[in-house]
């Protein structure tokens, strides 16, 4: 039988690894709230916006195809009327723009403006130039998706 002894940096199961977790999951909801309010400051009449930064990246890896109305609010957590409020607020501000679906003019698609992909662009950058200095190279990148990906997935 094998016995194992948790380190200070690696411990056993139970209510204090579970205390890890959620002040961990604290920190990564507190990094997202800045990183929002930093995202809404640049657009104007957007403080305080249901938009957050992750909505545009999405958008922007659409591409020129754009992402449909309805899943930009299922991607915000808000009723289609609400994203609509949002969505028209941005393409007031040239941050995006309509464009009928090429098989159904019904759908709404929403693509970046060059305005919008600049902002996504310089919200990459800032992301990069943050990373850096705290020794976040590409692996510890993939390694904490990978493990935050396992751990949502349990939660799930």
């Amino acid at each position: 039988m094998t016995t194992y002894a948790a380190s200070s940096h690696e411990r056993a199961p139970g209510p204090a690894a579970a205390e890890d977790i959620l002040d961990g999951l604290r920190q990564i909801i507190a990094a997202a709230t800045t990183l929002t309010d930093r995202f809404q400051a640049r657009i104007p009449g957007m403080e305080g916006a249901a938009l957050t930064p992750f909505a545009l990246h999405e958008i922007a890896r659409a591409g020129r195809r754009g992402m449909p109305q309805v899943e930009v609010a299922r991607i915000l957590r808000m009723s289609p009327s609400s994203a609509t409020r949002l969505i028209d607020a941005l393409e007031s501000n040239g941050v995006v723009r309509r464009q009928a679906h090429p098989n159904d003019r019904r759908v709404n698609q929403i693509v970046l403006t060059v305005v919008g992909k600049a902002l996504v662009d310089d919200m990459l950058a800032e992301a990069a130039r943050q990373a850096a200095p705290a020794g976040l190279d590409r692996q510890a990148v993939d390694d904490f998706r990978t493990r935050l990906s396992r751990f949502c997935a349990i939660v799930g």
